[in-house]
């Protein structure tokens, strides 16, 4: 286990030195010319105004004038006192203009002229710098500035120690000439040391330079890591091996440092996480440990798992973003918090779990799962240091097998599955959704699954829980997730159906809105179950929400059901049948309905007032027979009943027509109906030829209806049909809608 980053920090000496110099510099070409034009110009009684213009032709004199004030400012060029008399009376108040006789050159300057050695003095000069002596690393050195690089730290300790050391003066002497040698920029070759303060004292009156941090230093900074091994041992890691020597030579001190860094961490880590309690089984553990900062960072994992028997506060714990800022989910389990199932912190879903059984979990303080390789777990666990009288806590990798990481996941699951249930009890739906999800993204989807069908089968009376819950979900899982839920919802609807209570299946259903209609249909096509007419048009109503329409595909044997109410009650009292949106039960209804007023008009003898209604009744006769392709179940039942009504009709009325063309076979009219009729018998027998043997009486128009629409033999039929045959629509009409 590595500590990395601790800031050593200690009084580093630093003492002021001074140094005070003469600075000489070459004069300029105006200084040149003016010193020389004093000290050597032959003609003393001229000015140098006057100089200038004759002998070098220059006669724009304002910046000689201005240097000429400057060197005398400085005192190069000084007054001569004998010549004051001639000075003040000479033409100008300008000394500029006044005869060179009445200057002189300072001594120094003019012997170094003489001497050719063209240098000017200006003025004194100082520099301040320090000498610094780093007691780390024994260093004694002279520097420009007192400032020390500072640096971050995840741990600090300070050295506090009194220091003081004295150097000889000659040595003190060769250092400083070394330094002012190296930063020989600094001076001139003819710049003159004059003087060396150390502390404001000037050197020349020192036997010894005394240095001490006491009052003289600054806060200088280093850093160490510390390292201990898996059998508890503990040591220094440094770079610098003066570092390492001086803790050597100061075992005291580095037994403080050991122990104030560990104490640093512990009330860090301490802060977020409880070391394990009562008997440890170190036989599970991997070797190497772990401080919490050194803890892996697992960024493809998915869930981060917290045992609650191994922290103090929550909220340390969640903002502990090393361990929490790849994972979406959060689950916190021998969780404290009863009242507690499932939160969303900082954009995290957390989830919360009551005590689980499970040796492998509850051995670990934290835990990660990524889904190809598994969980990983660590456990915080706490040991002696030896030869230190203190404790450290640190993480340790749990080594788990391939059963523990199946019994990890199921009692995860189990759990979760738990509080799932929980929360649809207690009507949380937001929390059961996110659950729900969690479950799906463990690979628990049948788990949360079999959850819903339980409690719909508790609740589906109701219908609160499919409706909220379903609501929430429909907009945070995928479709085919979606489908799924809606299909165990539907499978026990239908359960419902094919049971002794089944007649409660139109209340039931009101009171959910299926989305996937398709999947409803395929179980309401595969349902045996029978309702009245009444409970049908309940059912419908529902239906036709989910654009389901119940007498098109002969659901429930709607169709035959209906037929059979007419056939049996010949009257149309059904309620709310106006509400029916379906085209096929409308063409039933009109066609039912036109049957009974044609058979009236008959019974009463009123034929031609019958033979006009018939048009309705064919009319609507050939709008049902389009459907009978949709017509997947109980199709034979339903054929019969429809085809035998119009068989009692027909069988009267081909009774009356009988006696009518016997008494008028003479009168066209009546020959053409008697020839339509021939057609009629002879077309249906040979029809028969392709129809099941209980279709084989049908009318006519039946037979054909089957064999094109459901049967799809549509070019049977019109191979029987020869050019000069009718169509067979029009035989029909002829025959039984003629006045």
């Amino acid at each position: 286990m590595i500590f990395e980053n601790i800031k050593l920090k200690y009084k580093k000496i630093y003492h002021q030195v001074q140094i005070e110099y003469f600075q000489t510099r070459k004069p300029n070409l105006f200084e040149f010319i003016l010193i020389q034009i004093i000290l050597d110009h032959p003609e003393k009684d001229k000015s140098i105004s006057e100089i200038l213009k004759k002998d070098f032709n220059i006669s724009e004199t304002t910046i000689f004038n201005k240097t000429f004030a400057e060197l005398k400012k400085i005192k190069i060029i000084k007054e001569n006192i004998a010549n004051s008399v001639e000075f003040i009376v000479s033409k100008s108040n300008s000394s500029f203009e006044s005869p060179i006789k009445g200057f002189s050159i300072d001594e120094s300057i003019k012997t170094g002229f003489i001497k050719e050695n063209y240098v000017i003095s200006q003025e004194t000069k100082n520099k301040r710098f320090y000498i610094s002596y780093d007691f780390l690393n024994d260093d004694l050195n002279f520097l420009m500035s007192n400032s020390e690089k500072g640096f971050n730290s995840s741990y600090e300790f300070e050295i506090e120690r009194k220091i003081n050391k004295n150097i000889e003066k000659k040595l003190f002497l060769e250092l400083l000439r070394k330094f002012l040698n190296k930063n020989g920029e600094w001076f001139s070759q003819d710049d003159i040391l004059k003087n060396v303060f150390f502390d404001n004292e000037n050197v020349n009156d020192l036997n010894l330079v005394r240095l001490s941090n006491e009052n003289n230093f600054v806060i200088a900074e280093k850093l160490i890591n510390l390292e201990i091994s898996s059998d508890s041992r503990i040591k220094i890691l440094s770079e610098e091996k003066s570092i390492l020597n001086y803790f050597e030579g100061n075992p005291q001190l580095k037994k403080e440092l050991y122990i104030s860094v560990i104490q640093q961490y512990q009330k860090k880590v301490r802060e977020i996480f409880e070391p394990k309690r009562g008997e440890i089984d170190f036989e599970i553990f991997d070797s190497k440990i772990l401080n919490y900062e050194n803890l892996p960072v697992y960024d493809a994992s998915e869930i981060l798992l917290i045992n609650n028997d191994d922290y103090f506060a929550e909220d340390k714990v969640l903002n502990f973003k090393k361990i929490t800022r790849n994972v979406k989910y959060i689950i916190i389990y021998n969780s404290k918090a009863n009242n507690s199932f499932q939160e969303v912190k900082d954009g995290k879903m957390i989830f919360y779990l009551n005590q689980l059984s499970d040796y492998t979990l509850n051995n670990s303080t934290i835990s990660f799962l990524n889904f190809e390789s598994g969980f990983t777990n660590f456990a915080f666990i706490e040991s002696d240091l030896v030869d230190l009288d203190i404790k450290v806590p640190f993480f340790q990798k749990i080594l788990n097998s391939e059963s523990d990481q199946k019994n990890m996941l199921s009692n995860i699951s189990v759990g979760l599955s738990r509080t799932f249930s929980k929360c649809l009890d207690i009507k949380e739906y937001g929390r059961s959704v996110n659950l729900f999800k969690i479950l799906e993204t463990l690979n628990q989807l049948d788990i949360a699954l079999e959850v819903i069908r339980e409690k719909l089968q508790e609740n589906i009376l109701e219908g609160s829980i499919f409706t909220e819950f379903g609501k929430i979900l429909k907009h945070s899982v995928s479709e085919k997730t979606f489908q799924k839920y809606e299909e165990i919802l539907i499978k026990i609807l239908f359960d419902i159906c094919n049971s002794k209570n089944y007649l409660n299946f139109p209340r039931i259903i009101s009171n959910y809105k299926i989305i996937n209609s398709n999947l409803f249909k395929k179980y309401l096509l595969e349902t045996s179950c029978v309702f009245d007419i009444e409970k049908l048009i309940q059912i419908d109503l529902v239906l036709q929400e989910m654009d389901i329409d119940l007498w098109k595909f002969n659901i429930f044997g709607s169709l035959k059901v209906f037929s059979e109410y007419f056939f049996e009650n010949k009257r149309l009292e059904i309620t709310k049948h106006h509400q029916v949106k379906s085209n096929i039960f409308q063409s039933h209804y009109e066609f039912f309905k036109d049957f009974l007023i044609m058979n009236s008009y008959f019974y009463k003898k009123q034929y031609d007032e019958a033979a006009q209604i018939y048009l309705n009744v064919f009319s609507n006769m050939k709008s049902i027979f389009k459907n009978f392709k949709n017509i997947k179940y109980d199709f034979e039942s339903y054929f019969i009943l429809i085809s035998n009504l119009m068989s009692s009709y027909y069988r009267d009325y081909d009774l009356y027509l009988e006696l009518k063309i016997s008494a008028n076979i003479k009168l066209p009219i009546w020959k053409i109906r008697y020839d339509s009729i021939q057609k009629y018998n002879d077309i249906s027998k040979r029809l028969n030829a392709n129809m099941p043997t209980e279709f084989q009486n049908a009318p006519l128009e039946f037979k054909v209806a089957y064999l094109c629409e459901f049967k799809g033999e549509k070019s049977f039929v019109e191979q029987l049909l020869d050019k000069n045959t009718k169509n067979i629509d029009d035989i029909i009409l002829d025959i039984y809608s003629r006045k």
